[in-house]
């Protein structure tokens, strides 16, 4: 049997000239294959059945069928696949997906066994057997991509919101930019259709309800990207209201009404799970998480409370200490591998206490950085900070944020941010609500606000300078490091 997996547009057209079909019905059938994740014939109703006949008898669509499906504790998802057609699974390879703070990266396996011997990778632990073929290399890619997705409904699609982080999309159309598309010879068959968030993408299938209890034909909505989703989730789907995240790593989230682009790619613009909307988001690598090592590495007996609560009578400033919390790199605004965490202007009058506080400053110093660029990069106003994210529970935290950023900051009722603002979104593709912003104005509320120190406001704006002066006069010392 020919797996048309191995298949381009090319070959297919010619094997199909070879059966005396037309070109087009090659497209149809990659079209099938590729965007709609289609591995039998009698699925492919646009197809001729005498053609559909046809192929049934001379071909298939097969790609490697997994045999163990695993996911560690920080997210990493590892799949071992028979590419051996059940002869030998001892030939398995791995694919693996390693989830990132705002991204993240997928390892194929291109041959059975591999030289560099990686403990950590199955495909690692063999000895070189082959190189894979065209359709092995290709299913690896189609079983992970949309994989909940496509487990519920048997589909392939994308949000647009996720779609703009591939880097192939034109923003202003909302769609695969054509142009970037033929420039990396991408076939347009290989990528998924792309909805809006609150767009339906497929039911529940027989299988899927079979397997999970859910209702069959239940609708699965597009839904968006984490960060999208979560906007939804504290009600940041309009211009002016900007989402603060302080988790393991600092976001900061506004909507945009229209695609709206930071001339040197320190701002990542997306769209929006919103219709019509689209977004800036500036990330840091290490804001709670400059905390969470901070407190692993030099106060582990202490829990975060008692930590923090140290902190409390040091005054604005932390009396000339300063934090950079570079820890992982960084991203926004400086998108530098290089760049290193450093505590700066140590004395000995400093203790535990100012060190903790010049980290919570330092990140509210980082954080002020993305809002700079936003507002630098076309979005003037600010009206309101919805602040979320493990760091916000910190009432001293808040507070910095508050007087540093010289903005109100306000709480929401919303715990879960991202699965509430999912959930928002299917609400509103099934008719719950008429659109995203009624939806939210309807269901998240504000419950705290937290307004700025204005004694404290003139030390951070003097902190802040010298802040902003240390990243540049330290950046040739960090790449020697």
């Amino acid at each position: 049997m020919i797996n048309l997996l191995d298949f381009d547009v090319d070959s297919l057209t010619a094997w199909f000239a070879q059966l005396g079909e037309k070109p087009f019905r090659a497209r149809q059938v990659l079209r099938w294959m590729h965007r709609f994740g289609a591995d039998d014939f009698g699925q492919m109703t646009d197809v001729a059945k005498s053609l559909r006949a046809k192929l049934a008898e001379m071909a298939e669509i097969r790609g490697p069928v997994p045999l163990r499906d695993t996911t560690a504790a920080d997210g990493t998802r590892k799949w071992l696949l028979d590419v051996d057609n059940g002869k030998n699974a001892g030939n398995a390879v791995e694919t693996v997906f390693i989830p990132e703070a705002n991204r993240g990266t997928l390892c194929i396996s291109s041959q059975v066994g591999c030289t560099l011997t990686c403990t950590f990778c199955h495909t690692g632990t063999q000895k070189l057997v082959r190189n894979l073929e065209v359709e092995e290399i290709v299913g690896q890619i189609l079983l992970p991509k949309d994989y909940i997705r496509y487990c519920l409904t048997g589909e392939y699609a994308m949000d647009k919101a996720d779609g703009s982080g591939t880097i192939l999309f034109d923003l202003k159309k909302r769609d695969w930019s054509a142009e970037i598309v033929d420039s990396l010879q991408i076939r347009p068959e290989w990528l998924p259709q792309t909805f809006e968030g609150c767009e339906f993408t497929g039911a529940i299938s027989k299988s899927a309800a079979r397997v999970t209890g859910l209702v069959e034909g239940t609708p699965v909505a597009a839904g968006g990207g984490d960060q999208e989703a979560q906007a939804v989730g504290v009600g940041a789907v309009e211009p002016g209201i900007i989402g603060l995240t302080v988790g393991t790593s600092g976001v900061v989230f506004a909507t945009t009404p229209s695609a709206l682009i930071e001339p040197q790619g320190r701002l990542h613009a997306f769209c929006h799970s919103v219709p019509g909307a689209w977004h800036f988001m500036g990330v840091m690598l290490s804001a709670a998480g400059s905390l969470q090592w901070y407190r692993d590495t030099l106060a582990p007996d202490l829990d975060f409370n008692q930590l923090i609560d140290e902190a409390l009578d040091i005054p604005a400033g932390s009396e000339g200490l300063q934090f950079l919390p570079y820890l992982s790199g960084e991203r926004t605004p400086y998108p530098d591998p290089y760049a290193r965490g450093a505590f700066i202007g140590l004395t000995i009058r400093h203790t535990r206490a100012h060190m903790t506080r010049s980290v919570l400053e330092g990140v509210a110093f980082g954080f002020k950085d993305m809002f700079a660029l936003i507002q630098n990069s076309g979005l003037k106003e600010i009206t309101q900070i919805r602040a979320s994210g493990g760091g916000t529970k910190s009432r001293l935290w808040r507070q910095i944020l508050a007087s540093v950023l010289e903005s109100t900051l306000v709480t929401v009722n919303t715990t879960e941010g991202a699965a509430f603002g999912a959930a928002l979104l299917a609400g509103v593709g099934a008719g719950v609500w008429s659109d995203t912003l009624t939806a939210c104005k309807q269901s998240v509320k504000i419950t705290g606000q937290t307004t700025p120190l204005y004694e404290d406001i003139e030390t951070y704006r003097a902190a802040y300078g010298v802040y902003r002066e240390l990243y540049p006069a330290l950046k040739t010392i960090f790449t020697r490091m």
